[in-house]
């Protein structure tokens, strides 16, 4: 076995491995984003919201460092952020509902760990915190639903 063969032969050997380790990385990252599915949708059990014909499910952190639930439909944003631990009262703390017609703009800006997702409505900007691939998608999904 000449010199040219063994270096044909290590190549070989490296685009295998590279192949099964970009295999291993799309199976993490599919079982990533189903994990984080289910936790936003046993967030949103856990805050008694209804996420029956959402298109997306997320859990974000809002500016107060509360935990929320993000839910988009084909016509609405509904955040609802659950009861505090010190809360005497059962009732979730805080619920808001925006109609898709009043939204004007959607950003993200990548700060650090996490994605600062700027929802721009006719009166207030919303924002919130989550993961850089959530906050992808949900600004890729809005998008689509402001442009129909």
């Amino acid at each position: 076995m000449g010199f040219m063969d063994k270096m044909r032969e290590a190549n070989a050997n490296l685009q295998a491995k590279g192949d099964e380790l970009r295999e291993k990385a799309d199976k993490s990252a599919e079982h990533l984003s189903e994990t984080r599915e289910k936790a936003a949708e046993r967030t949103a059990k856990m805050s008694k919201v209804d996420t029956e014909g959402s298109l997306m499910t997320l859990t974000a952190k809002g500016e107060d460092g509360r935990n929320s639930t993000v839910i988009l439909y084909h016509n609405r944003i509904e955040r609802v952020k659950a009861k505090s631990m010190t809360s005497l009262s059962r009732a979730n703390q805080d619920s808001e509902m925006i109609p898709l017609s009043r939204v004007s703009h959607v950003g993200v800006t990548k700060k650090g760990v996490r994605s600062i997702v700027n929802v721009t409505t006719s009166g207030e900007v919303i924002s919130f915190r989550t993961s850089h691939d959530e906050a992808a998608r949900f600004k890729k999904l809005l998008s689509e639903l402001m442009l129909q």
